[in-house]
């Protein structure tokens, strides 16, 4: 075949590209501003149609039919729109095959060798499977690579137990691990501790004192969250050490008991309110004109006779009755003839509610008020058991009594 036979050339290749407003005569243009769908319509009938037009589109039939001539096939085009199972020559040598449609738009535009997968080579080995078939591997595996070798998958194993990798797979190590860890940790639902439990403030010091109140413990909730108790330990701003229980009822009033420790050796336990042994006797306190009594009495309901010492006045009081280590001026004596016949006395203090001692018959004065104001002064005389209260007789919720009460029969 003569070499005129053959498209070794480029139409127009030397042609201007820039037309001016009037062109010269006997100079060849190519018009490049033409588009894809100009060109689609074509040269209508009975028109005389511009050569630079012609130019431009023989230009690009002859490029495609010389790089054909010269490579046997079309070089890789970005941008080009190409279809399924379509072949091109890369600038590596090799040849590619698209496995699927490829857009002329899309981003990021596969490319021949790249990470997409989307070009195949039709590389060969002896054995005639091609380079471009690979064994992939998935989320979770390792290993890999083109069927011309042996090709080695592997899950990605990991022994740790706190890996966040989604990708990686647990070992039998790492579940072992978490198992004994879970079966070593008590269920929500409770269960059995067989050894010490132990809690630990990772910001305290035995022998020095806090700069704020440290408190750690254990307390009950109910099903909504409230707090109805606690154990727990504190240790104050002042180093002392206390371990205490408490109850709390709906209202938020609590109920303590703890014991105390300081540096110095000082040790005591503190109840915050009376204490009740056995279910039948109480010790309370009570708080009346600046003096501090201790009382001991039967528990709450069935006091009985009471008896009371302030740790103040160095007074006893046995059923209201002073009792002195030794006697100012006469003995007690149930009958006291020339003493108006007094034979008894007892304590009307800071009471909501306060009965006469169920005996014999007694005279009494005491005062009606509460933290704010004066409400009455009641005198009279009532046979023992008798039961006053200021709500009973028409004064306000919270007022009390003070007064003194004498057995007169």
């Amino acid at each position: 075949m003569a070499n005129q036979d053959r498209v070794n050339f480029v139409w127009a290749e030397t042609a201007l590209t820039t037309i001016p407003p009037i062109p010269v005569s006997e100079v060849a243009y190519r018009d490049t501003t033409q588009t894809p769908e100009q060109m689609e319509v074509g040269q209508q009938y009975d028109t005389i149609y511009n050569s630079a037009r012609y130019n431009q589109l023989l230009f690009l039939l002859t490029s495609v039919a010389k790089t054909l001539c010269e490579n046997g096939i079309m070089p890789f085009l970005a941008g080009q729109e190409y279809s399924q199972y379509a072949r091109c020559i890369f600038a590596d040598g090799k040849l590619y095959v698209a496995s699927r449609a490829i857009l002329a738009n899309e981003q990021p535009y596969p490319t021949p060798g790249d990470n997409s997968g989307v070009w195949t080579t039709e590389g060969t080995n002896d054995n005639l499977v091609p380079d471009s078939r690979r064994v992939i591997a998935g989320t979770g595996l390792t290993g890999g690579g083109p069927l011309s070798a042996d090709v080695t998958l592997a899950a990605k194993l990991t022994d740790s137990v706190s890996s966040t990798d989604s990708t990686t797979a647990a070992s039998a190590t790492a579940v072992k691990t978490a198992y004994d860890a879970a079966q070593s940790k008590l269920p929500l639902s409770g269960g059995t501790v067989t050894g010490n439990l132990l809690i630990k403030n990772l910001l305290d010091l035995i022998g020095t004192a806090p700069a704020t109140e440290q408190e750690l413990g254990l307390y009950h909730l109910d099903k909504n969250g409230n707090i109805m108790g606690g154990h727990d330990f504190v240790h104050n701003v002042n180093n002392i050490k206390a371990a205490q229980m408490y109850a709390r009822n709906s209202g938020g009033l609590i109920s303590s008991l703890g014991v105390y420790v300081e540096e110095d050796g000082t040790r005591y336990t503190l109840s915050s309110h009376n204490l009740v042994l056995t279910s039948d006797v109480e010790i309370g306190r009570l708080y009346a004109d600046s003096v501090r009594l201790i009382k001991f009495s039967g528990a709450h309901g069935n006091e009985g006779l009471a008896m009371r010492y302030s740790p103040d006045s160095g007074e006893l009081y046995l059923d209201g009755r002073a009792v002195h280590g030794k006697a100012d001026s006469a003995g007690y004596a149930d009958t006291a003839g020339s003493a108006n016949a007094l034979t008894g006395m007892d304590m009307i203090i800071a009471r909501t509610t306060y009965t006469l001692p169920g005996y014999g018959t007694w005279k009494y004065s005491f005062t009606i008020y509460d933290s704010t104001k004066f409400y009455d002064q009641v005198v009279g005389e009532s046979p023992g058991g008798t039961t006053f209260s200021p709500v009973q007789m028409g004064w306000p919720e919270g007022s009390f009594m003070d007064g003194l009460a004498f057995r007169s029969a």
